[in-house]
Parts: C-alpha cells; structure tokens; sequence
C-alpha cells in the first residue's frame, strides 16, 4: 500500500511539473464541440478520465472476489462449527470410554 501511495505521489508531482511547463493553449475538437484549452489541462483531463476508466473496468472483478471472500468466510465458520461439535462428540466418548474401562477394572478386581 505504501509503494501504491509513493508511486501515486510522484506521479501527481510529475504533473504538477508538466502542468507548469506546458501551459501553451490549443484547440479541442470533440464531435460538435470546439474549445480552446492549455495543453497540460487536456492532458491532466485525458489521464484523469483513464483513471476512472480503469476504476470502472476493475470495479466488478472487485465486486466479485468481495462477494467471494466473504462466502469463504462464511463457509470457514461453519466448517469451524462443525468441528467444535465434533471434537465435543469426540470428548464425549472419551470420557465414556474411560468409565467403562474403570468399571471394568473394578468389575475384574472383586
């Protein structure tokens, strides 16, 4: 997480430092639409709009490995349930085996 965040800060440094060097206005053209714009602002609006782009994309694999997780988990406690219950079943006839191995022996002694 912490190269994530120091990669995300160099690259806003990057285009702090591109921004002031490239402020020389041109001409957009988009389908019906024309504007005139700085050239570090198109381009700063162009790699925020693939950020989003990419978050978008991402967003329902994310969805799903959440969904998924949080299945497993729920499987994992049953399971964890179940073992409880069977290790209790399990200290159960332990117990029953060692009474009647003592009134056997007790049995045997007379």
């Amino acid at each position: 997480m912490r190269l994530f965040l120091i990669l995300a800060l160099l690259i806003a440094i990057a285009a702090v430092i591109f921004s002031f060097q490239n402020s020389v206005p041109i001409m957009v053209h988009i389908a019906i639409w024309n504007f005139e714009a700085s050239l570090a602002l198109v381009l700063l609006s162009t790699l925020a709009i693939g950020i989003l782009i990419g978050i978008l994309v991402s967003l329902p694999s994310a969805v799903r490995r959440t969904m998924e997780i949080s299945k497993d988990e729920r499987y994992i406690e049953q399971l964890k349930a179940d073992l409880n219950q069977q290790l209790d079943i399990v200290s159960q006839q332990q117990k029953r085996i060692a009474n009647l191995e003592k009134h056997l022996n007790s049995g045997n002694e007379v």
